[in-house]
């Protein structure tokens, strides 16, 4: 059975978003039931194709979770800080071109066969609304636990 999504725990922690990964992974999963439809693959082969891939994310997915205990762990007036650092700068780039690798959305087909011909870098992503934020006010009630 090909599991994906939020069924094969790839939501993404931090954020919660799950449907970019249940996109790209349910889509991995569907093209390796194509190949068994195909006669291409036996449905072992396709499955152990399919869990190859998805392991190979795995360390990223434990690693983001990890993060996701710390932070829940850490004194709330840590976090404007933790915010800024993955906001801005060196580390920023970093750490959402990992994110982004996570469930790489250059890997979805709009079509059998046909590949989107736009392409959004992980800079494009970084420069929302939180890579140009200003200084914000302290949340309410950040103060040590």
């Amino acid at each position: 059975m090909f599991v994906a999504g939020d069924a094969a725990g790839q939501c993404l922690a931090l954020t919660g978003e799950g449907i970019r990964p249940a996109l790209v992974w349910g889509q991995e999963a569907g093209r390796q039931a194509a190949r068994v439809v195909r006669g291409e693959a036996s449905l072992d082969a396709a499955l152990a194709a399919y869990r190859t891939q998805v392991l190979a994310h795995r360390w990223q997915y434990r690693t983001l979770e990890r993060i996701q205990a710390g932070l829940l762990r850490a004194p709330r007036a840590v976090l404007p800080t933790a915010v800024r650092i993955f906001a801005h700068g060196p580390i920023a780039r970093v750490a959402q071109a990992y994110y982004w690798d996570l469930a790489d959305p250059d890997r979805l087909q709009v079509a059998p066969g046909v590949w989107s011909d736009v392409h959004v870098t992980a800079e494009q992503c970084g420069a929302g609304p939180a890579a140009t934020a200003v200084e914000q006010e302290p949340l309410r009630g950040s103060t040590s636990r």
